[in-house]
């Protein structure tokens, strides 16, 4: 179902992987990672004008997803990834990407009967530099 979602500020979902107790979901690498890390990191205040960027881009990801009907399930500032931070004049507006979907990946048993596989998930993005719960 996620992996249908295509939209400019959503991450892309490569794949899951159910093994036993584990569960993998492989998603696009975003450079600058979660935003609530680079919001402790950063030095001086961040401006009006940045705050509403970000914002607005998240309303576009989640205005995508209740259009699909889709809930994320799981929004906080871990699960908005931070692509470029828009801090510099040439860089442009900060871009974020919604990552994490927060709901409950079901299947169809052998006994025709959906079960929930699971609901949490150890993330792992597409560069050995990034793993995160």
């Amino acid at each position: 179902m996620m992996r249908q979602v295509s939209h400019k500020h959503i991450a892309l979902l490569y794949g899951v992987c159910v093994r036993h107790q584990e569960n993998i979901m492989v998603e696009e690498y975003v450079q600058l990672g979660p935003l609530d890390v680079f919001i402790r990191r950063q030095q001086s205040p961040l401006s009006t004008r940045w705050k509403f960027q970000v914002a607005k881009q998240l309303a576009s990801a989640l205005s995508y997803l209740e259009d699909k009907k889709l809930v994320h399930g799981f929004v906080c500032a871990k699960n908005i990834l931070l692509a470029r931070d828009g801090l510099d004049e040439e860089e442009g507006e900060p871009f974020i990407k919604l990552s994490d979907p927060g709901i409950p990946i079901t299947v169809l048993s052998r006994e025709g009967e959906d079960k929930v596989l699971a609901t949490s998930f150890h993330f792992c993005y597409n560069a050995n530099q990034k793993v995160a719960k």
